[in-house]
């Protein structure tokens, strides 16, 4: 069995209703659109992504041309490569056009205006080693614009999407872009 599922006919315009926020990084959480884990032992990265898009003109204003990714990330705590920054900000989505054989990349943006944590009342902060953490699986979700979070070109085309963090590769998705004709 499949440790995971992914939606099939999910309505992405709701996600672009919901928008995508500065810099197209897009509203944590869950959504209808979002892939399940069903084995609670996955480790690893699932995407999805409309199958289709439309688009009269390549502007972005006002999230037109968005390009959601939906998905979820799992890891062991105790192998994940930079347990520094959040699960999201360490993935790379890779955009390949088909037909012009060209590839972008992008991350999720870093939030802005961070508030400092503070520092612990009593003693030190107990910092965990990789072996303590080591069998613990940590699980984030992501919703980003992809047209916003790469320097893709937007054109009638293929796009093949995915997302890699240290070793892990998500599944590939196939987007196709058509223009509208006025």
């Amino acid at each position: 069995m499949q440790p995971y599922s992914i939606p099939e006919n999910c309505d992405f315009n709701q996600i672009i209703k919901r928008g995508f926020g500065r810099d197209g990084r897009g509203l944590p959480g869950e959504n209808p659109c979002s892939p399940d884990i069903h084995d609670l032992k996955f480790v690893g990265i699932v995407i999805n992504a409309p199958k289709e898009i439309r688009f009269s003109s390549t502007e972005t204003e006002d999230d037109l041309n968005a390009i959601p990714v939906c998905g979820v990330q799992s890891h062991d705590a105790g192998t994940y490569i930079d347990r520094n920054g959040s699960l999201n900000q360490s993935l790379i989505f890779v955009v390949t056009d088909i037909k012009a054989n060209a590839t972008w990349s992008g991350r999720i943006p870093g939030p802005q205006n961070l508030v400092p944590q503070p520092k612990p009342l009593h003693g030190e902060e107990k910092i965990f080693t990789r072996e303590e953490m080591k069998g613990r699986i940590i699980r984030q979700r992501f919703n980003p614009n992809l047209f916003n979070i790469t320097s893709m070109v937007l054109r009638e085309t293929e796009y093949i999407v995915y997302a890699t963090v240290g070793p892990y590769k998500s599944n590939v998705v196939t987007i196709k872009a058509i223009k509208e004709r006025k």
